[in-house]
């Protein structure tokens, strides 16, 4: 779960820097720091939920 979660994050990174057939030559650093506050709270609440 939490290699997949953090590898999805690391593919959106990527795309917002480098944006698929150069739609946009700018990245957002909001965007991607909202994606690792996303990988980070799936990941607690996975952990909190779903593991006992």
């Amino acid at each position: 779960m939490q290699l997949a979660a953090f590898e999805v994050f690391v593919l959106l990174s990527i795309e917002e820097i480098n944006a698929y057939a150069n739609a946009s030559s700018v990245y957002y650093k909001y965007d991607i720091i909202a994606g690792a506050v996303g990988f980070s709270l799936a990941i607690i609440s996975f952990e909190l939920f779903f593991r006992k």
